[in-house]
């Protein structure tokens, strides 16, 4: 059935078959119109999102306190890119030691999420560090004395678009 699907360019998969689950069965011109891409990769990328979006959450079920967010810059390339989706295990104020020194998903006190190097700073704060300043619109290499809400420490990534 999908790939008679396929023959008049209809995308469904065998999991919304089976199970409900996923993408309903649309045109891929639709499809291409909404992920802003060339109509003839539609079908592999949105299978490669559909199996990446399953892994997410998978990781988000599987370990308490798991944050997900995207890479909204690029000030930690060649780690992470921006549009890259990472994760981690949420650290709040007794245990953001295990965040120090790392790769994390920073909260800000305004509920913001930016990807940087957590280092200890002084009474209380933390300095942000960047892998690089190109990202920025400013050219520092890194941010001092910054109060935050918490860290994950990134053990999840994946770019959603290969």
């Amino acid at each position: 059935i999908v790939d008679a699907l396929r023959s008049v360019n209809v995308y469904c998969s065998e999991e919304w078959l089976m199970e409900g689950k996923g993408f309903s069965p649309r045109p891929l011109e639709e499809i291409s119109l909404e992920l802003d891409m060339a109509f003839s990769n539609t079908i592999s990328s949105v299978e490669e999102n559909l199996k990446i979006a399953k892994e997410l959450s998978t990781f988000k079920t599987l370990n308490e306190g798991a944050i997900v967010t995207i890479v909204e810059d690029s000030c930690m390339i060649p780690f992470f890119e921006e549009g890259d989706y990472v994760g981690g295990i949420k650290q709040t104020s007794f245990t953001l030691e295990k965040a120090l020194n790392k790769h994390c998903i920073v909260e800000l006190l305004n509920g913001a999420m930016i990807i940087r190097i957590l280092t200890q700073g002084q009474n209380n704060t933390y300095t942000l560090e960047k892998a690089n300043s190109a990202g920025s619109s400013g050219h520092q290499e890194h941010e001092k004395d910054i109060e935050i809400l918490s860290a994950a420490p990134i053990i999840w990534h994946r770019s959603f678009f290969q």
